[in-house]
């Protein structure tokens, strides 16, 4: 199973020009495997620290 997730508005980030192609990216992780969450996990702070927000601000956005 994989995980889906879209961008609602962002706000502040909402002008992130690859958000079409992190939608994907990161719906094409599978996280029914300990190595998978924890791998989307790393790319979501990447992608925080990336942007300047919080991990918790992109969680929200990202439904989780």
């Amino acid at each position: 199973m994989t995980m889906m997730v879209e961008f609602p508005d962002l706000g502040d980030v909402s002008g992130f020009a690859g958000h079409r192609v992190l939608t994907g990216a990161l719906s094409a992780v599978d996280t029914t495997s300990a190595d998978g969450r924890l791998f989307f996990q790393i790319i979501v702070s990447t992608i925080a620290n990336a942007l300047g927000v919080s991990r918790a601000t992109l969680y929200r956005h990202l439904g989780e």
